[in-house]
């Protein structure tokens, strides 16, 4: 049978026999034909709706033209999803996936875990507000990030130059730098350099006693400094002043006591 059948009409002579017997036979054909439709019968087809148990991609093309030049298609080469740049949904013929620019979440409610491609990162949120993110690119660095975020608070970890920072929007600081510890605190705090730096002494606090380093201090002698004047005076040396005394070979004296001028000392 030919890939159309061929309909021939019945002669101006034919009798009601072969009228039926034509009939007959174009009903044959027709059967036929349309329970055995494949490629050497179809070229073009428009339908609303196909249903089919297997649509061979090898052989057809199927392809959905959307907006800007973007397009879904799948033909013998696999699956291709474009948005008029570039494929953002590749399945190559091994069955291999590819996805570019696509933001994946594991819900659409929170909590969720999302890797976002228009910020470069990937986070777990509980809300909003809250959540622990990777990020590729800090605003603040350039490097890549590790931040928390807690409603308006929030700490970010992330290396640039060498230097490790643990920092935020509180002011204070954590930083590595070359193996070294600095710890920077809001008012200057800052453990650096084999040194801990801090503004005065007044910003270290005794937690039982709330003295500050200061204050104990003030309380100690300082080296090189002379003692303040004693005012200078009398002072009887153990003797009370008055008492008599006797003296070798006879005789007696009277003690007056020593009078010693106003002095300090070199403190050491």
């Amino acid at each position: 049978m030919s890939p159309v059948p061929t309909f021939t009409g019945a002669p101006s002579w034919a009798s009601v026999e072969d009228i039926r017997k034509q009939l007959n036979s174009i009903c044959d054909d027709l059967n036929f034909f349309f329970t055995n439709l494949d490629s050497l019968n179809v070229k073009h087809l428009t339908a609303d709706v196909i249903d089919a148990g297997t649509l061979n991609a090898n052989l057809v093309k199927i392809r959905s033209d959307l907006t800007a030049g973007a397009f879904i298609q799948l033909d013998g080469n696999g699956l291709t999803v474009n948005n008029g740049t570039f494929d953002t949904f590749t399945v190559d013929i091994n069955g291999n996936v590819t996805m570019t620019s696509a933001t994946i979440q594991s819900q659409s409610a929170y909590p969720k875990v999302v890797m976002d491609p228009n910020n470069d990162l990937f986070g777990a949120y509980t809300s909003a507000t809250n959540s622990i993110v990777v990020g590729a690119f800090n605003g603040g660095t350039g490097a890549p990030y590790l931040e928390w975020v807690n409603g308006s608070d929030n700490v970010s970890i992330d290396l640039t130059s060498g230097v490790y920072t643990v920092g935020g929007n509180s002011g204070a600081e954590l930083r590595f730098p070359s193996g070294d510890l600095d710890l920077k605190g809001r008012d200057n705090f800052l453990f650096a350099d084999n040194f801990t730096w801090v503004p005065d002494w007044n910003q270290i606090k005794d937690q039982n006693t709330n003295n500050t380093l200061q204050d104990e201090f003030d309380t100690f002698a300082i080296k090189g400094n002379p003692t303040s004047s004693d005012g200078g005076g009398s002072f009887n040396g153990g003797i009370s002043p008055g008492t008599v005394l006797m003296v070798d070979g006879g005789g007696t004296v009277t003690w007056a006591g020593i009078t010693i001028p106003a002095h300090s000392h070199t403190q050491q």
